[in-house]
């Protein structure tokens, strides 16, 4: 009879941390670029994942989604500290908005 009181928590618990922590299709190209640039120190992979941050970004709503919206302060933070030298050829405007 314990075992039963058991179960339904335990469920509810796991079905939770699953849908919490798991990886949405969405971000899954911008986060496998992060983690293969951490794994292998080439600038390309963060190129890669601003391509997709930016390809995610489209419409008024998509600007106002605070997921995508973190996402994009990573990988552009990312950029900024570790392209130094440019090798990406980002624009220099890269931070400002366009209309200032």
């Amino acid at each position: 009879m314990a075992g039963r009181k058991v179960i339904l928590p335990l469920f509810i618990f796991l079905f939770a941390a699953l849908s919490t922590f798991g990886q949405t299709e969405v971000f899954k190209n911008v986060v496998n670029n992060l983690a293969f640039y951490k794994q292998k120190k080439d600038v390309k992979y963060l190129a890669s994942a601003k391509k997709s941050v930016d390809s995610l970004i489209k419409t008024h709503a998509d600007s106002a989604d605070i997921a995508k919206n973190v996402y994009k302060a990573v990988v552009y933070s990312s950029i900024a500290y570790i392209d130094s030298t440019n090798k990406l050829k980002q624009p220099a405007n890269f931070f400002r908005p366009a209309g200032l």
